[in-house]
């Protein structure tokens, strides 16, 4: 409900104060709660990819051990390939 005093400038009554204060009270918890699920969400996604990562790296590592019992001279050379590969990219 809106008073005025006189001046242009109208005042509000304590009902409409004390709506205005509920109102946004609501907004940040809905908010609040809108965080919280998107913090679970990239938290659960986060758990994902790293279970994801750890499968891929224990994949490699035993090809890697395969690779190393059946063809050691084979997996020698491709490791010193890569070592000049990385290391020419790290020195450009």
């Amino acid at each position: 409900m809106v008073q005025s005093t006189g001046s242009h400038e109208p005042t509000y009554g304590k009902s409409t104060v004390q709506h205005l204060k509920d109102k946004a009270r609501s907004e940040v918890e809905k908010d609040k709660s809108e965080l919280r699920e998107a913090a679970h969400s990239v938290a659960d996604q986060g758990r994902e990819v790293s279970e994801n990562v750890q499968a891929v790296a224990n994949n490699m590592k035993d090809a890697l051990e395969k690779s190393m019992r059946e063809k050691p001279l084979t997996t020698l050379a491709m490791a010193a390939a890569v070592a000049f590969v990385l290391g020419a990219i790290w020195k450009s």
